[in-house]
């Protein structure tokens, strides 16, 4: 099930499939896809299915089909590193929806050359401001408005009585700020700083959860 949340006057979805939906801005909000990782992967000698990170593509698809967004905000780190055969899967993934805005705010795996990601449908920029809400990949510290980042791959651990543990990603949302946890299926989970006013949901089994004590 979906969380509907306010973040600075504005309404958000969130959405176990590890993204947001912007109702301001009619706007899937995702962050950290890694497209291009496998095959990276795969020419450094570690094995991975040939076509693991189609996946992505397949879930942003169907939210796609679920929500109509207009835009989608890409909030950084598109592709994992330099090019390579997957951004042709993402070049005739955008092809089929020429009629949204895709909107990639630069990370730091977005390495590839200016003129590579010059596609019609695809804008770049460093972040993006509306309603009193910055999406950037990795906050700089001088923003004034709401921030949402990416970046961090946020995890949180479950615990359980018999010394079981759970990793699992999760949406960190803030008083000033929230991280998105990683779209990408092949990325990693990272611990991430708490502040005492943070709400955190897990995400398990296509579902949130929200952690009430931690």
């Amino acid at each position: 099930m979906s969380e509907k949340i306010l973040l600075n006057e504005n309404e958000f979805i969130l959405i176990p499939q590890k993204a947001m939906f912007w109702s301001n801005e009619a706007a899937l909000v995702l962050s950290d896809i890694h497209l291009g990782k496998a095959t990276h992967f795969r020419k450094n000698g570690i094995p991975f299915p040939a076509e693991a990170g189609k996946f992505d593509l397949f879930q942003l698809e169907s939210l796609i089909s679920m929500y109509k967004p207009k835009k989608i905000f890409v909030v950084g780190d598109l592709f994992h590193s330099h090019l390579n055969s997957e951004w042709d899967w993402f070049k005739d993934f955008l092809n089929q929806y020429v009629f949204i805005r895709f909107i990639l705010l630069r990370g730091n795996h977005d390495i590839m050359p200016a003129f590579q990601l010059k596609l019609p449908n695809l804008e770049t920029a460093h972040k993006y401001v509306s309603h009193g809400i910055c999406l950037i990949h990795e906050p700089r510290g001088d923003e004034t408005e709401y921030v949402i980042s990416g970046h961090i791959h946020p995890g949180f651990t479950l615990r359980g009585k018999a010394k079981q543990v759970l990793r699992l990603p999760c949406f960190v949302i803030g008083s000033n700020r929230a991280i998105l946890p990683a779209f990408g299926g092949l990325t990693g989970l990272a611990n991430f700083e708490k502040q005492s006013n943070d709400r955190i949901w897990v995400i398990a089994d296509n579902q949130l959860i929200e952690i009430t004590s931690f």
